[in-house]
């Protein structure tokens, strides 16, 4: 039986095909003797107009190494039995095993929420540079 195609059966068979990528990521270490294996990834949301100043007390005070800033984020949650909603910058900020205990106590005191988000992960594996540079601009209070 022909292929049907075009106006009288009101289908067109399209051909198919399938691609296949391979990725493989790039070579990446945990640096042994510096810490590396002992970094934390710290999580949090605050109000636009609030995340520079928390982000800047906690780099001031040497908590944590960097703050990544991603402004106009969506948060849906739960709060006081109401279902709420509000527009938010989430933070993500790299330190220490060390230091993430004294991290979130201070992104607790300084955040104007009443229950802030601080959420914190290990970071598995990463550049070797990057993870010691963590190690290095971080210290203890």
């Amino acid at each position: 039986m022909p292929c049907p195609v075009g106006l009288g059966h009101g289908f067109v068979r399209q051909p198919t095909f399938t691609l296949t990528f391979t990725f493989t990521p790039p070579a990446c270490t945990v640096p042994s003797g510096t810490g590396g294996d002992h970094m934390k990834l710290l999580f949090s949301t605050a109000p636009a107009d609030q995340a520079d100043r928390i982000a800047g007390t906690l780099l001031e005070e040497r908590l944590v190494a960097c703050v990544n800033m991603v402004a106009g984020v969506k948060s849906r949650y739960w709060w006081k039995g109401a279902l709420e909603e509000a527009e938010e910058t989430v933070m993500m900020m790299k330190t220490t095993d060390e230091l993430v205990g004294p991290a979130i106590d201070k992104l607790v005191e300084v955040h104007p929420y009443e229950v802030p988000e601080a959420v914190a992960v290990e970071i598995d594996a990463g550049s070797e540079a990057y993870l010691h540079w963590i190690g290095e601009v971080t210290r203890a209070p």
